[in-house]
């Protein structure tokens, strides 16, 4: 009998790495201080070990994408499910506006260094090479390798292994200053860290608390996810038009905050029936924990290191520049936000920005292990506001691309960079007068 051992063979080799990373984290005093995190570790081992580095293990980034792809609702809908911190409106709004701008400012940054780069250096890069900043750090590897591949037919080169390599580099941002920052702060303010705490979920022990059916409560909610999906996919998106398609992907791209806002609103019927007890919040904070740490070793390890000696200097020149501008703008954004828990709130949004909603999580959870406070999940609803907020910025991808073929492009450059720098700052000043002003959270 022939059996595949593939997918299973993958979370094997996750699991021991995650064993392992433990491990280190534990025997290491300087790791432990600063509170690395293990999937982080186990991920980066991966990827050293995978067909690129070491070549000891092999790896299929098509079935590593699709881990990443399903364990991130799974880590949302847990999350959602097991919610104990209650949300408030303006954090929500708050979170998806700071959000968008930070999209914004990475867009004109990249595009403003690849300018000056090029003029410096009289290098010809892609029209659009800017862009990658913003969606390999903030929008992850998914988007910043489907885009990538897009503009290969429109003349970028590698431009899919591109958005991976500037995705690792991102990563590398959240798993080195971001850990660093995110525990000196940890370290230092030990009266946050209090807070946190002082509200533990009860433990219901009754035979509805098993493990089991907790499992099968968040696959009861992917189910209905896949559904509702499938059916507006076959009943309302019929048409094979290249609008109907982007939209079609799109909302297959976003499915996990689809799943997210399902799991509150059943939560919230549980809640209203008087059935809370069959969500077991402890058991549920674990879960995403656990699919978060399989979810980030799969993301690091699937990232591609091929066209990074090509691109060396301008893709160490985005970063860097890119890296210290989030530091920085999360930093301030969130001392003028007005909103409590404002270190898990840096880390979430900063490694949200630098990576995906996974490694936001991920550094959130040195502040806070089992999701307690609401900051994570503010970000994770506060995605879904940003992305229609997000839809100008994806907008201004055509004006490089129509400047490509025209007499003059570098009119139509800087004119894209001068429309995204006034979208942001009008989101800005949105954010601050109606969202900030008008937020009642104290600071």
């Amino acid at each position: 009998m022939n059996i595949e051992w593939g997918v299973i063979n993958d979370f094997l080799i996750m699991s021991v790495l995650l064993l392992i990373s433990n491990g280190i984290v534990r025997a290491i005093p300087v790791f432990r201080k600063i509170a690395v995190p293990a999937n982080i570790i186990a991920g980066v081992i991966f990827l050293i070990l995978g067909p690129e580095v070491l070549q000891f293990v092999d790896i299929s980034y098509e079935r590593f994408g699709t881990y990443v792809y399903h364990l991130l609702p799974l880590i949302f809908i847990a999350m959602g499910l097991g919610s104990a911190a209650q949300n408030k409106k303006s954090s929500i709004v708050s979170s998806g506006v700071i959000l968008s701008i930070g999209y914004g400012a990475q867009a004109v940054i990249g595009l403003l260094v690849v300018q000056l780069y090029s003029m410096v250096s009289s290098s010809e890069l892609f029209p659009n090479f800017g862009y990658m900043l913003m969606l390999g750090f903030g929008q992850g590897p998914g988007q910043a390798y489907s885009l990538g591949s897009t503009w290969e037919n429109a003349g970028f080169v590698n431009g899919g292994s591109i958005g991976l390599t500037f995705a690792a580099f991102g990563y590398l941002w959240a798993a080195i200053p971001g850990v660093l920052i995110v525990s000196w702060f940890n370290n230092k303010s030990k009266v946050e860290k209090n807070e946190y705490f002082t509200e533990q979920s009860k433990v219901v022990a009754n035979e509805n608390s098993n493990l089991t059916q907790q499992i099968t409560w968040v696959a009861f909610v992917y189910f209905i996810t896949y559904s509702l999906l499938k059916f507006i996919d076959i009943n309302f998106l019929t048409q094979k038009t290249k609008l109907i398609m982007q939209l079609k992907g799109t909302l297959w791209g976003v499915h996990f905050i689809i799943a997210a806002l399902l799991a509150l609103a059943i939560k919230k019927i549980l809640n209203g029936f008087k059935k809370s007890e069959l969500i077991n919040n402890d058991l549920m904070t674990k879960l995403s924990g656990v699919f978060l740490d399989f979810m980030v070793v799969a993301a690091i390890a699937a990232i591609s290191l091929k066209v990074l000696r090509e691109y060396l200097t301008i893709i160490i020149l985005m970063t860097s520049i890119g890296g210290i501008a989030m530091i920085g703008l999360v930093y301030l954004l969130i001392q003028k936000s007005r909103l409590d828990y404002p270190l898990g709130r840096f880390a979430v949004l900063f490694g949200t920005l630098t990576g995906t909603l996974s490694t936001g999580l991920t550094l959130n959870r040195m502040v806070d292990p089992e999701f307690k406070t609401s900051a994570a999940q503010d970000v994770v609803m506060g995605a879904g506001i940003s992305v229609p907020l997000t839809i100008p910025i994806f907008a201004t991808f055509l004006i490089p691309l129509f400047g490509q073929g025209q007499s003059d492009p570098n009119f139509y450059y800087w004119i894209n960079i001068l429309i995204l720098s006034v979208y942001t700052v009008i989101l800005y000043t949105f954010w601050k007068v109606f969202v900030v002003k008008g937020s009642t959270i104290s600071p």
